[in-house]
């Protein structure tokens, strides 16, 4: 039985990293019911099935470059702007169970005793579910042509679509999806995807068909920075 301590859960927003200082992360998931007998006037109703989903976060204040206080507050101006890329990582290594979707930044907010450090909240609403897949990189330093570590499906597979969510920390890159019989010589799948400069998060579509037993992502010539990647439908 795979056991992990909470220190390696990874959570990452629109690029912005939380990093060391979280001391919480909570993940619901709910979806409306819809119970008709209870409402008396007729105009009232609700959409019985849609998601309710929530992520709160808090965390240590710390105004340190990449500290959870300093992502989150510059990441205020991104409250209730429109839905966003968020990514969570049960493990850090390669082929980690990781989830990620789109959701509004609602809420953060500071908090504190005299005499105790600073604390701080955040809560974002997801507007749709969960995709389920594997972390290929968690905080990678790109340079062209770098490699992840490969993901063994244990067979080939023909899953009906597939996703990419990147976390671009910092700098810019270029990622190419590729797969292998073998897990030596490995040939790409698709397009490139291309990120503009972190902090950045973004989903794009892989297409579809046979994929390989191995998978793993390369980086393009231009690639610099760090990012975070996870590969849905493997």
């Amino acid at each position: 039985m795979a056991v992990f301590w909470s220190k390696d859960v990874g959570f990452h927003f629109q690029g912005y990293d939380p990093g060391t200082h979280t001391t919480r992360l909570s993940i619901g998931l709910g979806v409306q019911v819809l119970d008709k007998t209870v409402f008396t006037n007729t105009s009232e109703s609700i959409q019985a099935g849609v998601r309710q989903d929530t992520i709160e976060w808090a965390g240590l204040f710390d105004d340190a470059t990449g500290s959870g206080g300093t992502a989150l507050t510059q990441a205020t101006t991104l409250l209730g702007t429109g839905t966003k890329y968020v990514s969570v990582y049960i493990g850090t290594g390669t082929g980690s169970r990781a989830y990620g979707g789109t959701a509004v930044y609602l809420a953060e907010k500071e908090m504190g005793n005299i005499g105790e450090l600073v604390r701080m909240e955040a809560v974002w609403r997801m507007d749709g579910s969960w995709e389920q897949g594997r972390l290929f990189a968690y905080k990678m330093a790109l340079t062209g042509s770098t490699v992840t570590g490969s993901y063994d499906n244990g067979a080939a597979g023909t899953p009906a679509s597939r996703s990419a969510w990147v976390q671009q920390h910092s700098g810019v890159g270029t990622y190419i999806l590729e797969d292998s019989a073998t897990g030596t010589t490995f040939v790409q799948i698709g397009t490139d995807i291309v990120m503009g400069t972190g902090p950045l998060g973004s989903l794009f579509a892989m297409g579809s068909g046979t994929l390989r037993r191995y998978v793993r992502m390369r980086m393009g010539a231009n690639s610099t920075g760090t990012a975070s990647i996870m590969v849905t439908q493997l």
